[in-house]
């Protein structure tokens, strides 16, 4: 199951990474036909509702770089439509292996579907010290004679690190959570 959730998670990156880029071509083809779309289109581009106003806008328009755009509307929202479904597997999957990740605040099913595919069998960390040093939490020592300092860890897996912050930055700005306190 964790293979599958590995594999699920990946795909689904490799989507959001296309999802970026082609919104990113829209923006500049938008630019190029229509200059200072943006009065008229003020929300991301990845909102249904942009997209419709960037057909509109476009639709008169029967030049190449228009019917490209007009292209980049449709796979921009075949690719939302196709997160979204891998979100729901990949919702499923966190659900069924019975994991309580998703009871820490901060850290939902791709949260948790990211933490289960990077450390996959947690009993390779005995203790809470090793993973924190496997995911680059823990401070390393930068001391030199009398002065005793700590340094920022920039090793360990980078993808776990990122779910732990992104867990650790919304139970801060939540009030009552234990990062709060602690913070």
């Amino acid at each position: 199951m964790i293979e599958d959730l590995r594999n699920l998670v990946l795909y689904r990156r490799e989507q959001d990474l296309s999802l970026n880029r082609e919104v990113n071509r829209l923006h500049a083809d938008l630019a190029q036909i229509s200059p200072g779309y943006q009065q008229t289109i003020r929300t991301r581009l990845t909102l249904p509702s942009a997209l419709t106003k960037a057909m509109r806008l476009i639709s008169a328009d029967r030049s190449i770089r228009a019917d490209i755009a007009r292209r980049r509307v449709r796979t921009i929202r075949g690719l939302i439509k196709l997160i979204k479904e891998l979100d729901a597997q990949i919702g499923q999957l966190v659900e069924a292996s019975g994991t309580t990740l998703t009871d820490i605040r901060g850290i939902g099913p791709l949260g948790a579907a990211e933490i289960l595919a990077q450390v996959g069998d947690p009993t390779k960390y005995p203790t809470k010290a090793r993973f924190a040093m496997a995911n680059g939490t823990a401070p390393l020592h930068a001391s030199s004679g009398r002065v005793v300092r700590h340094r920022l860890n920039r090793g360990g897996n980078r993808r776990l690190n990122r779910a732990i912050h992104i867990a650790a930055i919304t139970q801060i700005r939540r009030p009552g959570t234990e990062g709060r306190l602690y913070y």
